[in-house]
């Protein structure tokens, strides 16, 4: 059962009685609503049914009408085709409720409905007089007051009718009595009995025989009574006040006061109240007691002033003096600032606080610290001590509070949101300096540079631009700089001292200065580099020199001319020569020779060489090889042949030489004994001793034969080993001029000094 889900006997009578209040409560909501609705729906028929009335009154002068009239008359339209008009809060028919003409020509609908059993309105609860009294001219008379007396006369509402077949009888309703039988009533002397004033409901009873004609009453006012000011004063007239209260008292004995005015009068004497119009002046709201009010003008502007009252009737009184106020501020003091305008970088202090050319300053509140104040103005400072150019108030001086002597407060900053301070303590940022020569390939010394100078704040004044920071000439901004807000994009001519191709490092420095005003500026200074051109970096070509190694890779010496100075070059190329190994081509000279590995007869033995290159004679190593030999020592020996004495057929042109020489033709060493025209006698021994003749164009020096033997025949030519000696002329017998190099031959270790060989030695 627990656990079975519903509603309890008490939440079930619980929600009942809940649901109905909330009912209740909304069904008291909803009539309230509509009760309001109704009535406000009532109040808007019943208006528009005294406006209706107004306007009939207006065309009949009847005072008195029915509702059903004015539908009839075509004044209102009724709700439906009944022609009936209903009060929606009851549904009750208004036709038969009268609406009554005050005094003051406003409609005033009824209460009581005068509806007869039949349905028709009661004719006999309105009564319409078929005269009234008007004013002498024949018009209805003024609900408003007359300043003067008038002449009261009837009028017929049939004018058919003679008034001259009727009595008169003129009465009022202060005066019951029969006051006079005149056809018309003047007022004049009534007028003058009552003090000239007059506000009274006058009737007339017109008597013909039988028929007696009686109006309604109808009221006259007349005031011929000046109001009166019993008093006028301004309080605190000396002290300083946002505004002053101009307080009246005014009486008047008949209409009362109603209306006034406090007139400002300019310097040329136009705006006295006395000349101002009555449609003008300030209505007085109804009160009580019109004959005696009290007025309170505020005035909130200084200067002379004039005060009239007007009564009902229109008429003026003016107060016997005028009023002078000159102590009214109601212009709050000003916020007002000292501020600086000129750049400068050092600290700034701005003064701050009040201005007020009325009252005066009073009191300056900053930090919840108050300072009484005197004059026009007041001021407190605050020092600035970081760059800017304008500083937000709030910010930095942040709130402070001024109030004048008149009480007017300000909280600043108000309107005002920054203050100028002009304070700048940063130094010109320079930036992207470039220096470009003036010649399009080369670094010249004549140079272009150009570079950036930024400053935020006071902006750029003047450059120095040279080779230190305190050797520059100073250069104008405005010639040299196009600005573009705080960028200054400059470019200067610049002629470096160094000459052309020095190819010297130079250095540029500029220094900008800002525009503050003190002694000394804000300042920086940044330099560039710059190298010139070292001369003959580019060349173009003239010709060639010889190559600079003859081996192992070496470039040419060349004949250049500088291509942007013009001036001759003589410097190492970048084109190779000689690549090959200094190796790679060499010849031997013989260092040693062997034994002949035979006692008597052929054998062989060893040759050693030193090799060296043919480029440069630079040392390439060792080798060797293997020659036959015929050893004949302790073997017979056979003579020397007998050479021909004259092989070249004799004459004087023998000479006798008896030293080696080599065969060309052969590669062999001959010994030659004598050479007669062209033709040698020579030894040779190539395995066996041979002599004979040969043609001198075929020997040589020695050294041209790789090998030295067979050698030279006889103990004299030595075998070949002692050929080529230089004993007597070593530079000639150890030059190769195919080589340009000296050769050491056997024996002898020979060098090239000065052109000549020179041998150990000798």
């Amino acid at each position: 059962m627990r656990n079975k889900k519903g509603f309890t006997l008490v939440e079930v009578i619980s929600a009942i009685v809940i649901l109905s209040i909330i009912i209740t409560l909304g069904v008291f909501s909803i009539t309230k609503v509509r009760s309001n609705i109704l009535e406000k729906q009532y109040k808007n028929i019943k208006l528009e049914i005294e406006l209706a009335a107004e306007k009939y009154y207006s065309d009949t002068e009847s005072k008195e009408v029915y509702v059903d009239t004015l539908i009839k008359e075509g004044y209102l339209k009724a709700d439906n085709k009944s022609m009936t008009i209903t009060d929606p809060r009851d549904k009750t028919i208004l036709n038969c409720y009268i609406v009554t003409i005050n005094d003051d020509e406003k409609g005033s609908l009824g209460t009581e409905n005068n509806v007869l059993e039949n349905g028709n309105c009661n004719e006999n609860a309105i009564v319409n007089s078929e005269i009234s009294i008007v004013g002498e001219d024949g018009n209805k008379i003024n609900k408003t007051w007359y300043k003067s007396p008038i002449t009261l006369k009837v009028k017929f509402k049939d004018s058919e009718k003679d008034l001259n077949n009727y009595s008169y009888t003129w009465k009022s309703e202060k005066n019951p009595n029969i006051i006079t039988d005149e056809k018309t009533y003047n007022l004049e002397e009534t007028y003058k009995e009552r003090g000239k004033v007059i506000d009274d409901e006058f009737y007339v009873t017109l008597v013909n025989g039988d028929e007696i004609l009686e109006s309604k009453g109808q009221r006259v006012r007349i005031d011929g009574v000046f109001p009166k000011i019993e008093s006028l004063v301004v309080p605190d007239i000396e002290k300083w006040t946002k505004d002053k209260t101009l307080k009246v008292n005014a009486t008047d004995v008949g209409s009362g006061i109603e209306s006034y005015i406090f007139s400002k009068v300019n310097e040329d004497g136009d705006g006295d109240c006395e000349s101002i119009p009555l449609e003008k002046y300030n209505k007085i709201p109804d009160i009580p007691n019109p004959n005696d009010v009290k007025i309170e003008q505020k005035i909130t502007k200084n200067g002379t002033y004039t005060f009239c009252a007007s009564d009902k009737a229109g008429n003026k009184v003016k107060y016997k003096e005028t009023i002078s106020i000159d102590k009214i501020d109601d212009i709050p003091p000003v916020c007002s600032y000292i501020e600086n305008t000129k750049w400068t970088k050092s600290n700034v202090a701005i003064s701050f606080g009040c201005v007020d050319n009325e009252s005066g300053c009073a009191k300056l509140t900053y930090k919840n610290a108050t300072t009484n104040c005197t004059g026009a103005s007041c001021y407190k400072t605050y020092t600035y001590t970081n760059t800017y150019k304008a500083a937000n108030i709030s910010s930095t001086i942040g709130t402070f509070t001024i109030e004048d002597n008149a009480g007017n407060k300000v909280i600043c900053p108000s309107d005002k949101k920054e203050v100028n301070v002009y304070l700048d303590k940063d130094k010109p940022v320079i930036s992207n300096i470039n220096i470009s020569s003036n010649q399009l390939n080369y670094n010249s010394r004549y140079t272009k540079v150009s570079f950036t100078l930024t400053d935020n704040h006071s902006g750029i004044s003047s450059f120095c631009i040279g080779t230190s920071k305190n050797n520059c000439n100073t250069k104008n901004i405005n010639y040299y700089c196009n600005q573009n807000g705080n960028r200054y994009d400059c470019s200067v001519d610049y002629t470096f001292t160094s000459s052309d191709g020095s190819g010297n490092t130079e250095y540029v420095y500029i220094t900008a200065y800002d525009n503050v005003y003190d002694n000394v500026k804000n300042s920086s200074t940044q330099s560039k580099r710059y190298d010139l051109y070292k001369e003959c970096t580019d060349t173009d070509f003239e010709r060639y020199d010889v190559c600079s190694k003859k081996c192992d890779g070496g470039v040419y010496y060349e004949y250049r001319k500088d291509s942007h100075l013009g001036t001759s070059c003589y410097i190492l190329g970048n084109n190779p020569c000689n690549t090959m190994s200094c190796c790679s081509d060499t010849r031997k000279v013989l260092d040693s020779i062997g034994s002949c590995d035979e006692s008597c007869g052929s054998g062989k033995k060893i040759r050693y060489y030193r090799l060296y290159s043919n480029y440069n004679d630079s040392y390439c190593g060792q080798d060797y090889d293997y020659i036959g030999c015929y050893e004949d020592y302790g073997c017979y020996v056979p003579p020397d042949p007998t050479p021909d004495p004259n092989p070249g057929g004799g004459g004087s042109n023998c000479v006798t030489h008896n030293s080696n020489f080599c065969n060309t033709s052969e590669n062999k060493l001959y010994w030659i004994s004598i050479c007669c025209n062209g033709t040698c006698n020579y030894a040779a021994r190539d395995g066996k001793n041979v002599s004979g003749t040969i043609a001198e164009r075929l020997i040589s020096d020695p050294t041209n034969c790789s090998s030295y033997g067979p050698g030279g025949g006889g103990s004299s030519g030595g075998g070949g080993s002692s050929g080529g000696s230089c004993e007597s002329t070593p530079s000639n017998a150890c030059w190769y001029k195919s080589y340009g190099h000296c050769i050491s031959v056997e024996g002898y270790n020979c060098e090239l000094k000065r052109n000549n060989c020179y041998c150990s030695d000798h």
